[in-house]
């Protein structure tokens, strides 16, 4: 991210093509180079998101088999059927310390 940034402040790219080479939305972008040019030491940090990552991916990839091999034998499932099974996963896994109850 920071490499986008840094893309558009010195004028290699505008806002529309940095955001299309990097995948990145134009609206996070246009914030992070607000706040680096207000503060050219700004360092993009994206870890202070308010949505953390509570599988490894491992434990994805199983719950991503599981429900195709559901799917398989007709047994779909609804979104809110598997978020229900996900989270008895972690909360059976004892990584509920990152879910907020």
């Amino acid at each position: 991210m920071n490499q986008v940034v840094d893309a558009v402040v010195s004028g290699e790219m505008g806002y529309v093509a940095a955001s299309n080479r990097f995948e990145v939305l134009s609206s996070a972008l246009e914030r992070y180079v607000k706040k680096r040019r207000q503060n050219p030491e700004a360092v993009v940090d994206k870890t202070s998101s308010k949505y953390h990552t509570v599988f490894t991916a491992e434990q994805e990839i199983e719950l991503v088999t599981y429900l195709k091999d559901m799917q398989r034998q007709l047994f779909g499932m609804t979104m809110k059927e598997f978020r229900r099974l996900a989270y008895q996963l972690a909360d059976a896994a004892i990584i509920s310390t990152k879910i907020q109850k």
